[in-house]
C-alpha cells in the first residue's frame, strides 16, 4: 500500500512511522505504518540526544541484508539521496 503525495500535500504529512525504499527510483512513495507521537523514543534511539527527540524529521536507515559493505554502500546512496531531496528548491 503506497501513496504519492504531492509538495503541498508533502508539508502536512501526520505524526507517525513510515517506511520508503529509497534505493528505489520513486522516492515519494512511502507506506504509513503507525501513528503517533514518537520524540521519546527517538531520543532513546539516537542515545538520549535531544536534537533528535525534538526535530522535525528523523531518519532511521536500516538493512535486513547480511553484507555489510553493501549495506553501508547503500545506506550512503539513501542518505545522499535525502540529502539532495531536501536541498531542491521546489
Amino acid at each position: 500500500m503506497g501513496t504519492t503525495q504531492t509538495d503541498s500535500e508533502r508539508s502536512r504529512l501526520a505524526s507517525g512511522i513510515y517506511r520508503s525504499r529509497l534505493c528505489d527510483r520513486d522516492v515519494t512513495s512511502y507506506d504509513y505504518l503507525q501513528s503517533g507521537e514518537f520524540q521519546e523514543r527517538t531520543g532513546y534511539l539516537c542515545v538520549n540526544q535531544a536534537i533528535a527527540r525534538d526535530c522535525a524529521v528523523v531518519f532511521f536507515i536500516v538493512s535486513t541484508g547480511g553484507n555489510y559493505r553493501v549495506a553501508l554502500q547503500q545506506a550512503g546512496i539513501v542518505g545522499q539521496r535525502i540529502y539532495l531531496a531536501a536541498t531542491l528548491e521546489i
